[in-house]
């Protein structure tokens, strides 16, 4: 056999147990942590949370801080939220290719849901397309949750007049 064809076989055996390590990698789940715990006097809000992934049961209802809007963000409070394939996939974390935005082992986001509609409650300083009191829809991480954040060129609009939650 020649030399460069025992080379191209070694290479593509490294290449191949490369590829089966890698995937043995994404497929491993690592237990759930405990949930965080919100200090006492701060502000709270009832979130739906998954810090492991799994079905369902993987799901928990926390008490967690109201998010602050950031200079550029709004504060919406959550009136309806939608599911939809996309939190399917993050919950369950597959295709396993799914974890390599969401985490290795488990969530390193632990908020669930993409989908939202609301009430803008607060306005970052330097926010000038939205006031408090908007009927706004968009998508952002944590939308199983009583109240989120989202930035403002981010993927959030005005609900049309005469439109309903």
């Amino acid at each position: 056999m020649k030399r460069r064809y025992k080379l191209l076989l070694g290479f593509a055996g490294l290449l191949g147990a490369g590829v089966i390590a890698f995937a043995m990698v994404l497929s491993h789940d690592q237990p759930c942590p405990a949930p965080v715990v919100a200090a006492e006097g701060e502000r709270t809000m009832l979130a739906v949370r998954a810090h492991c992934y799994g079905g369902v049961d993987a799901l928990t209802l926390e008490r967690v801080p109201v998010p602050t809007p950031a200079a550029d963000q709004l504060l919406v409070r959550v009136h309806a939220a939608g599911i939809n394939p996309l939190d399917w996939h993050f919950l369950h974390g597959q295709p396993y290719i799914m974890r390599m935005m969401s985490g290795f082992g488990r969530p390193e986001d632990s908020q669930v849901g993409v989908d939202f509609a609301g009430i803008v409650e607060a306005v970052g300083e330097s926010v000038s397309h939205f006031r408090p009191g908007d009927a706004v829809f968009g998508s952002v991480s944590g939308a199983f949750a009583e109240y989120l954040v989202v930035r403002e060129g981010g993927s959030v609009v005005r609900m049309p007049d005469g439109g309903d939650f």
